[in-house]
């Protein structure tokens, strides 16, 4: 945003390891630097770049990271983010309110996208959905007021997708209405309901 400075997240020397081999940054907005060799990160820890005023953050070359952990993005100024290249699971509410985030970038290796991860990120216009993903939560991509354009690189139908994943998108209006149930509870639904809604025989609970 032009509120930002536009600085850059790489790898930060000064970043701490935790309990379970996490990246964390002790300062979000140094310039990259190289990382500690001596570590080998697994994972994006908790909150690790939690409000960070970063504009761009690149970690495609924390090779050893496979996992990003629930909040670990959010709030985050970042007009673009590109992940590590062998991460397979995005937490829940990762990259919420991630309100300048214009690109994603997704690994091949992605596998699992947690509920809410992208939950209001109003500027994120498209992304690609890797062949490999298996897993999108609920509420995924909720409120992402310009998501337009979502590609799967992959087949859709072997995906479980959870209720409202796309709700509030301009994509989730191009998708055929659909009721979303997990066996007598309807859970959500996708595409633009009729003027007049029928639920089904069989629907003991909305929730």
């Amino acid at each position: 945003g032009a509120n930002h400075k536009c600085m850059v997240v790489g790898f930060n020397p000064n970043a701490t390891l935790v309990r379970d081999g996490a990246y964390v940054p002790t300062n979000a907005i140094s310039s990259p630097a190289g990382y500690d060799h001596k570590f080998e990160y697994t994972s994006i820890a908790n909150r690790a770049f939690y409000k960070s005023n970063a504009t761009k953050i690149d970690l495609t070359n924390l090779t050893s990271v496979t996992v990003i952990y629930a909040q670990a993005f959010q709030e985050c100024a970042a007009s673009e983010i590109t992940l590590p290249k062998n991460c397979t699971e995005i937490g829940n509410y990762a990259f919420q309110n991630a309100y300048y985030m214009e690109k994603i970038e997704f690994p091949e290796s992605l596998e699992s996208i947690g509920d809410g991860a992208f939950y209001d990120c109003a500027y994120l216009t498209e992304v690609t959905i890797p062949a490999k993903v298996n897993y999108i939560g609920e509420r995924a991509f909720d409120l992402c007021s310009q998501l337009a354009t979502v590609t799967f690189a992959g087949d859709k139908s072997r995906i479980q997708i959870g209720a409202n994943a796309f709700a509030g998108t301009p994509y989730n209006k191009t998708l055929p209405f659909k009721l979303v149930r997990d066996g007598t509870i309807l859970i959500g639904i996708e595409g633009v309901p009729p003027a007049q809604l029928e639920i089904p025989a069989g629907i003991t609970q909305i929730g």
